[in-house]
């Protein structure tokens, strides 16, 4: 029984060129692609994709208790 293999996952790394640039190992029975498909990171950052957190706690008795809390994360 014949697989195709290009139904086999492939291992990605950033970049163009050789794979094995600057790597000391080689993989055996895997598939491998170093040709700029995913430019120069592993993910596309999507800018738009913003989560602003914003907390507070209130608590002025029972020796009191004060909090705030702001920020921005992307993801």
């Amino acid at each position: 029984m014949n697989v195709d293999p290009s139904l086999h996952p492939v291992y990605v790394r950033t970049g163009s060129g050789d794979f094995y640039d600057g790597v000391d190992f080689r993989y055996n029975g895997v598939q491998t692609a170093r040709d700029g498909r995913l430019g120069d990171r592993l993910i596309n950052t999507d800018w738009n994709l913003f989560a602003p957190r914003f907390g507070i706690a209130w608590s002025p008795s029972s020796k009191w208790s004060f909090r705030t809390g702001f920020g921005i994360f992307y993801s």
